[in-house]
């Protein structure tokens, strides 16, 4: 009797193995695969006011911006949720409420990126095409 409980014991373990992750991996299809590509571009405001366009702080935020938009988003930015990324967003705040409470809205943006946030959302928040969250600057006017 005992013999027969270590058998079916161990059959059941060995049965029950799940397969490796390789394996998990290539045996699923790859579908709904979205290009990530971005297209940065120097500066926060597009407008012909000398003054907003030259300013030394808007100047050196912008390239600090363009180079982290360059350089290191397209290797962290392939688990975000959001769209348009965090950096994108950022950018549009910053252009449309000015560089402080542009920079008080980012950090809000910021404080949401993460796996947490993304636990606690409603079904219906999310859009099934890409699965990201949509967001625009008019949620903060």
């Amino acid at each position: 009797m005992r013999i027969l409980l270590i058998l079916m014991f161990i059959s059941l373990n060995v049965a029950g193995q799940p397969v490796s992750d390789r394996q998990l991996i290539l045996s699923k299809p790859i579908e709904n695969v979205h290009d990530i590509s971005r297209k940065p571009t120097f500066g926060f405001y597009n407008t012909s006011k000398w003054y907003q366009r030259y300013n030394p702080a808007s100047l050196t935020a912008a390239s600090l911006m363009y180079m982290y938009q360059k350089f290191i988003s397209p290797q962290l930015s392939a688990t975000c949720g959001f769209s348009p990324s965090c950096s994108a967003m950022s950018k549009n705040l910053i252009a449309e409420f000015g560089l402080v409470k542009g920079v008080f809205c980012s950090a809000d943006r910021l404080t949401r990126c993460n796996k947490i946030c993304f636990a606690e959302l409603e079904p219906d928040e999310i859009d099934p095409v890409d699965g990201k969250i949509h967001e625009d600057t008019s949620r903060y006017k």
